[in-house]
């Protein structure tokens, strides 16, 4: 009997492989790879194996998309939260491309992106080794009414298929526990792991942007630390609260190192100067054109040279450089120096020259998102042809943090243009970053009645309209607020509407408003045009 289950149950797996069901295939390998008593078991072993590895690096081209990108996208599909910090119930689909979370301060978006953390984390810990362990629902995340237990209920798509999870804890004193499901999460990062160590492979991205990332300084990478490089690295910190600059200056600056490009913004311009003055000890001397062309064509031909030393992570260097230049067109170059006797990153930013720790916190938060995204992508994807487009998972809080108006317009654009298979889940308040939204995209999260919260797309297109639209008909706040001055300006409208433009009154509040905004402001000139058209019509209707 328990022989016609087994033979049943390989049946059952070898058909869910054959239709493309990636657990059944991998189930196979491994039966196979311990299975001693079968004659054909090594090349039974190899066919899945191949099998696993063709699902997971298939590629396809995709409209508007520089390179190939990866088929089977692992994305996040939807979320539901049990009895978990504020809320009793609530429910989430995700859009593989994007999703922007908005919503009142207090109505739980940052506890979202956290629960996601703590379900994405029992894939990068399994990632890193056999039966990792990812972070644990505590009590603390359970609301506080609850009755039984807190659970997080997460569904991603893997391709065509479905991988499904939950984290749970039972609150103090239950009489029955409920136990976490997290056997497909590990059994997916498994996978990888496996797969990618026999056969090295492209793996996903995930990480985890809170509001305190990038709050430390860049410092000088140590010896020990360029000798170190190991692609799982990436995963250590990825889910962290807090991040520091250090991992991408570190790898930036051995990557300089190893091909051997310290110096050429520098060094080789101070050169062909000290060159060019020793040719020249005097001031208001003749210069001939063609020792300072022969100097330069040397000075070009050296640099070449070196390039070509190690054209790997020359194109590392030159992939990073195009990511920071199309998310921030302000920025011309990047690159290190040790004109100071340390090795230092410098940006430069129009005609200025700075050190990457003397960038505002705006210019920081920005450059620290899409390098820090770009080198763990390049790292993740040694074999994409373009490793912007890799896959993976991006979650980012108040993602206009400390951003100008101008730069919160841009940074959805061009993150989603620079990382077109990255699944960006994000949470702001900032009607900027909504203009930029298509209102698919938008979820935003409302409390119906006390403690009942649901999510809802606008019902209004989003992309493309004025920020104080957004602001008013999806973010329920005036584009003008509610204040002393505005009423008096209302007031002066309506006595402008009754001809009582010239009444003492209305004069004495025009003078205060013209005093409070400026005579040259907007707001006055719109009330001269209308005294005057209001005039105008008086005299045509009395002649």
């Amino acid at each position: 009997m328990s022989n016609n289950k087994d033979k049943s149950f390989m049946r059952h797996l070898k058909q869910n492989s054959k239709n493309g069901n990636l657990f059944s295939t991998y189930q196979l390998f491994e039966f196979y790879s311990n299975d001693k008593n079968i004659l054909s078991s090594s090349e039974k072993k190899e066919k899945y194996f191949q099998k696993c590895k063709a699902f997971i690096e298939a590629l396809i081209e995709k409209p508007l998309i520089a390179g190939l990108s990866p088929k089977n996208r692992f994305v996040l599909d939807t979320l539901k939260l049990i009895d978990i910090k504020k809320f009793h119930s609530l429910n989430i689909e995700f859009e593989d491309d994007l999703t922007v979370i908005i919503g009142e301060n207090g109505l739980g978006k940052t506890t979202i992106l956290q629960c996601i953390a703590k379900t994405l984390s029992w894939i990068t810990s399994n990632l890193i080794k056999e039966n990792g362990n990812g972070s644990l629902l505590n009590y603390n995340d359970i609301k506080n009414d609850a009755k039984d237990n807190g659970e997080i209920l997460t569904k991603f798509k893997y391709g065509n298929q479905y991988v499904n999870a939950s984290l749970a804890r039972s609150v103090k004193g239950v009489a029955k526990k409920k136990d976490s499901s997290v056997m497909n999460l590990k059994s997916i990062a498994s996978i990888w792991r496996v797969v990618n160590s026999q056969n090295q492979i492209n793996l996903p991205l995930f990480i985890n942007y809170s509001v305190n990332r990038f709050c430390q300084k860049l410092k000088p990478a140590s010896s020990t630390l360029l000798d170190l490089e190991n692609r799982f690295d990436v995963y250590d910190d990825c889910l962290k609260d807090e991040k520091a600059l250090g991992h991408f200056g570190e790898w930036f600056i051995r990557l300089n190192k190893k091909g051997k490009k310290i110096n050429l913004n520098s060094y080789y311009q101070k050169e062909l100067k000290q060159r060019i003055k020793q040719l020249l000890p005097q001031e208001n001397i003749e210069i001939d054109e063609s020792i300072l062309l022969n100097l330069i064509l040397e000075q070009s031909s050296q640099i070449n040279n070196l390039k070509s030393d190690d054209d790997e992570n020359y194109k590392k260097i030159e992939i990073l450089k195009q990511a920071i230049k199309q998310c921030m067109p302000e920025i011309n170059d990047i690159y290190v120096d040790i004109s100071s006797g340390r090795d230092e990153i410098f940006i430069q930013l129009g005609n200025e020259k700075l050190n990457i720790n003397q960038l505002s916190d705006g210019q920081k938060i920005f450059l620290g998102i899409v390098a820090d995204l770009t080198y763990r992508l390049l790292i993740l994807n040694p074999k994409l042809e373009n490793p912007l487009n890799g896959q993976g998972i991006v979650l980012i809080d108040e993602i206009e943090l400390h951003l100008h108006p101008k730069w919160q317009q841009d940074i959805l654009i061009n993150l989603t243009k620079t990382f077109p298979n990255i699944q960006f889940v994000v949470t702001t308040h900032s009607p900027q970053v909504l203009s930029t939204v298509y209102k698919r995209q938008i979820r935003q999260i409302l409390e119906t009645d006390e403690n009942v919260f649901i999510t809802r797309r606008p019902e209004f297109q989003t992309r493309g309209v004025m920020s104080s639209d957004v602001l008013e008909q999806i973010m329920n706040t005036k584009s003008v607020p509610d204040i002393a001055e505005v009423k008096k300006l209302h007031e002066f409208y309506q006595y402008i509407q009754e001809n009582k433009f010239n009444t003492s009154e209305a004069e004495n509040l025009f003078s205060e408003l013209t005093k409070h905004f400026g005579s040259d402001h907007p707001e006055i000139l719109k009330c001269k045009n209308l005294i005057e058209f209001k005039k105008f019509i008086v005299k045509k209707n009395n002649h």
